[in-house]
């Protein structure tokens, strides 16, 4: 018996003290992320002077800014009527003039498929709260390599027909609407 214990001891004794620990190892893994569609919409001037008007039509260059890193987006713009005092509640405006559209043009590219940069307006929404006619989407392609960052003008037109509109400052809302192309979404 006490050989028996004697042989597990020493058993013991080899298998934890053979055992040495490891002075350094490692182990690697391999790591990846998708860069996906990204764009941004920003305005260069918040405010717009349109100067003066007695009766007629007359448009607004108003400048935007889009950064997108990716050539090609849907553009989509909107606007207000001109609203006396900046108010809902006004009874004298000035209406947009639909049959010029709305011209969209980037420092640095056109719209495709042989497009004039003209958007003509298609349908209604909401800016800040007051009605809005909006456009056709419009797809327009950057001159920049594998981006879109840069100025795009956008003129908007409103037809003052009243030649007895009360003095005074209207105002309103226009908008530039960038939109990423679905097949530029993963899983689209």
């Amino acid at each position: 018996m006490r050989a028996k214990m004697l042989a597990i001891l020493t058993a013991l004794v080899l298998i934890s003290g053979v055992a040495l620990a490891d002075l350094r190892d490692e182990a690697t893994a391999h790591v990846y992320v998708e860069v996906v569609a990204n764009v941004a919409v920003g305005v260069e001037t918040a405010v717009v002077d349109l100067g003066s008007i007695q009766t007629g039509q007359f448009s607004g260059e108003v400048v935007f800014r889009v950064d997108a890193n990716q050539e090609t987006l849907d553009l989509q713009a909107a606007v207000t009527d001109l609203w006396k005092g900046d108010s809902l509640d006004a009874e004298a405006t000035i209406p947009i003039y639909a049959g010029a559209g709305v011209l969209v043009e980037p420092e640095n590219g056109n719209e495709i498929q042989a497009g004039d940069n003209v958007l003509a307006f298609g349908g209604t929404e909401e800016i800040n709260g007051f009605p809005a006619m909006n456009t056709e989407i419009g797809t327009f392609e950057s001159g920049q390599a594998g981006h879109f960052s840069q100025n795009v003008y956008v003129t908007f037109t409103w037809d003052q027909v009243d030649p007895e509109l009360p003095m005074g400052e209207y105002s309103g809302f226009c908008l530039l609407r960038a939109m990423i192309l679905p097949t530029a979404t993963p899983g689209s």
